[in-house]
């Protein structure tokens, strides 16, 4: 009898979480969608400056995307003394906008909180990192082991965490959707001791 065992390597690991009103009551989506949506202009792809963790109305939410990142982190057993968030923005597509293809350099983790959208509205789109994995496909029944993008529905309420260098984009909404995204750094020892990767951030 043949013993046959699969190994799965290098895998790339989206975290998601789900916010119940017992996490972020309905007066904090009120006051952050009446920020987002008073502090923008008409018939533009509307994205926030950064800093939106800095300001109160905005609090409960960083709290709750500092807990959910050390929950990723501590599952994929890293090291840290703390986390810190570098950047935190709002972004606003309306019906027929996108964003196109890119990563958050210069950091270790991203993440996408969504606090307003629809079932119909376009999902967020991730692109398999391993360039060379689609040049010789055959045709198959598409799933995470043969597929070169993988989406996931932005749910009201509902966050995604994925490593920094992880490509993704929006294709266009049908309808409006209004989410925050950040950049998280963590901070204490990076590399082996002794090796050249050895640094302190």
């Amino acid at each position: 009898m043949v013993n046959v065992n699969k190994h799965e390597i290098f895998p790339t690991v989206i975290y998601q979480f789900n916010c119940g009103f017992d996490d972020l009551n309905q007066l904090d989506i009120t006051q952050m969608n009446t920020f987002i949506l008073s502090n923008e202009k008409e018939d533009i792809v509307n994205q926030s400056k950064d800093g939106l963790h800095l300001l109160s109305t905005f609090q409960n939410l960083k709290n709750i995307i500092l807990e959910q990142n050390k929950k990723y982190l501590s599952d994929l057993q890293y090291e840290f003394d703390k986390i810190e968030i570098t950047s935190m923005w709002s972004n606003h597509l309306k019906p027929g906008q996108s964003h196109p293809p890119h990563t958050h350099s210069n950091n270790l983790l991203s993440g996408v909180f969504y606090l307003h959208s629809e079932s119909s509205a376009s999902p967020i789109q991730f692109f398999d990192p391993r360039v060379q994995s689609n040049i010789l496909s055959p045709r198959n029944k598409p799933n995470k082991y043969n597929s070169s993008m993988i989406q996931f529905n932005c749910l009201p309420c509902t966050g995604y965490i994925f490593p920094a260098w992880l490509q993704h984009w929006v294709p266009p909404t049908p309808v409006d959707r209004i989410s925050i995204s950040w950049n998280i750094i963590v901070r204490g020892e990076y590399g082996e001791v002794g090796t050249f990767q050895n640094a302190n951030i």
